[in-house]
């Protein structure tokens, strides 16, 4: 749980790392995108979500808090077409350019996330984000970035020192 917790708290702490598309809507570097045809919104201007694997349309469960298809078979990946963006649904962590295709189905790269029972490391070219208990690291060429929960009382410190 505190595993979890954490991950949603680096989601929502904006310290995602890689976006698919550089805001110009061109996505031809990226790696992890599905294109449809539909549009983003639906007459509701609510968000439209596709599972990568299967291309079908999601729509969030509302007991589970899982995005499913029609059928209620929830998603691995699912992708916001509008901000091409990709999420991993159990954590809603994007993985933009994270992923792998293996025998047609979309997967973690395990050479840019690393996931085990205590951690979670996530590297690219330029930086390094390491996730273990209460503390998260981030690492770039010239930062290094701390950020503690001690009491996990939801306070964080955070320390920045220049490399």
């Amino acid at each position: 749980m505190k595993y979890t917790a954490l991950l949603l708290f680096v989601t929502l702490s904006g310290l995602a790392f890689t976006s698919c598309g550089d805001g110009d809507g061109d996505n031809t570097d990226a790696d992890s995108t599905v294109l449809m045809t539909d549009p983003a919104l639906d007459g509701t201007n609510e968000l439209v979500y596709y599972d990568l694997n299967t291309g079908k349309q999601l729509k969030k469960d509302e007991s589970s808090g899982k995005y499913v298809d029609d059928a209620g078979t929830p998603a691995t990946f699912y992708v916001d077409v509008q901000a091409a963006d990709t999420f991993e649904a159990t954590t809603g962590q994007k993985v933009n350019n994270m992923l792998t295709r293996i025998d047609n189905t979309w997967r973690l790269d395990d050479s840019k996330v690393k996931i085990t029972d205590d951690k979670m490391v996530i590297q690219d070219e330029d930086s390094k984000l390491k996730v273990k208990d209460e503390k998260t690291k981030i690492i770039t060429d010239d930062q290094k970035v701390k950020i503690t929960d001690k009491d996990n009382d939801g306070v964080n410190e955070v320390k920045v020192k220049n490399r």
